[in-house]
C-alpha cells in the first residue's frame, strides 16, 4: 500500500502550479486532498479535473494572509475527515526587480502571502497534529530562501525567513510528534511570474526565455512527496539548485558570473 493512501492533505495554493500538481501527485496515491486557492475558480476546476479521475478531492477557498480564513478551513477539514495528515503551504507571490525601484506595499505584500501565510498554516495545523501526536507540516520556500538572488531580493527575503523559520521549528515540533520538511526548489515551469509581477524589467521576453529550461513542475510534486516520504529538513533540487546552493556554501564569490546573469535578464529601465 502506497504510503500516502488514506492520508487527508490540505494544500494552499493548489489551484495552479506546484501545488496543483502536488495534490495531483497525492491523489495518484489515494490520498485525500483539500485543493485550496484564493481563486475559487481554479480551485473548483483543478479538483474536478481530479475527481473526473476518480480520486477523493474537494476545493476550497482561502485567504493565506488572513489568520481567520486559514484557521476557519483547517478546523473545517478536520472536522469533516477526523485527521488532518499533511499541511502542504505552498501559496506565495512574485514580485522582483530592482529592489529601490520597488514600494514599501510590496514589500508588505510578499510578506503577508509568502512568510505570515505560512505562520498562519504552521499555527492552525500543528494545534491539530499536537492533539493527534502526529502529522507533517510541508513549506514551499525557494532556492531565493538559501542563497541571494540579486533582483530577486524582495521575494528571496520572504523565502529566506520561510526558510529560517521551518529550520528552527523542525525540531520543536518533532518532539510533539510533527514532522516539518522545507522544500526549497529552483527555477520550476508555473505560472508564479504571471500572478506576481517584476519592477524595471527591460525586456519581458526574457522571462519566457527562461521558462523554456524551467524543471516541470509534476516533476518537482515527486520530489517533494520524495521528501515528505522519508521525512527530509530540507529538499533543494533540480540539479541546477543544488550547484548552486553548493557553490554558495564554497563562497559568495564563486557565484559573481550568476548575480552578472542576473542582472542582465532583469535590466534597469534607462530613461
Amino acid at each position: 500500500m502506497d504510503f500516502f493512501a488514506g492520508k487527508v492533505a490540505l494544500i494552499t495554493g493548489a489551484g495552479s502550479g506546484i501545488g496543483e500538481a502536488i495534490a495531483s501527485a497525492l491523489a495518484d496515491r489515494r490520498a485525500t486532498v483539500v485543493i485550496a486557492d484564493i481563486n475559487g475558480e481554479a480551485a473548483e476546476r483543478a479538483a474536478y479535473e481530479l475527481l473526473a479521475k476518480g480520486a477523493d478531492a474537494e476545493s476550497a477557498v482561502v485567504d493565506v494572509s488572513n489568520e481567520s480564513s486559514v484557521q476557519t478551513l483547517v478546523n473545517r477539514v478536520y472536522s469533516d475527515h477526523g485527521h488532518l495528515d499533511l499541511m502542504i503551504n505552498n501559496a506565495g507571490i512574485h514580485i522582483g526587480g530592482v529592489a529601490l525601484s520597488t514600494s514599501s506595499e510590496d514589500w508588505r505584500r510578499l510578506m503577508e502571502i509568502n512568510y505570515w501565510g505560512v505562520v498562519h498554516g504552521i499555527r492552525a495545523a500543528a494545534t491539530i497534529m499536537k492533539q493527534q501526536s502526529d502529522g507533517h507540516i510541508v513549506n514551499i520556500s525557494s532556492l531565493a530562501g538559501i542563497t541571494p538572488t540579486p533582483t530577486q531580493t524582495i521575494y528571496a527575503a520572504s523565502k529566506w525567513a520561510v526558510t529560517g523559520l521551518s529550520l528552527s521549528l523542525r525540531p520543536e515540533l518533532a518532539a510533539d510528534g510533527i514532522r516539518l520538511t522545507t522544500i526549497c526548489p529552483g527555477a520550476i515551469r508555473t505560472k508564479l511570474f504571471e500572478h506576481g509581477y517584476v519592477v524595471d524589467v527591460t525586456d519581458n521576453n526574457r522571462l519566457e526565455r527562461l521558462a523554456r529550461w524551467m524543471f516541470p513542475a509534476d516533476r518537482a510534486a515527486n520530489r517533494i512527496l520524495r521528501a515528505i516520504r522519508y521525512n527530509r529538513a530540507i529538499a533543494v533540487f533540480p540539479a541546477h539548485a543544488k550547484i548552486l546552493y553548493g557553490l554558495f556554501r564554497l563562497g559568495q564569490w564563486i557565484l559573481v558570473p550568476y548575480y552578472w546573469f542576473l542582472r542582465r535578464l532583469m535590466q534597469q529601465n534607462e530613461s
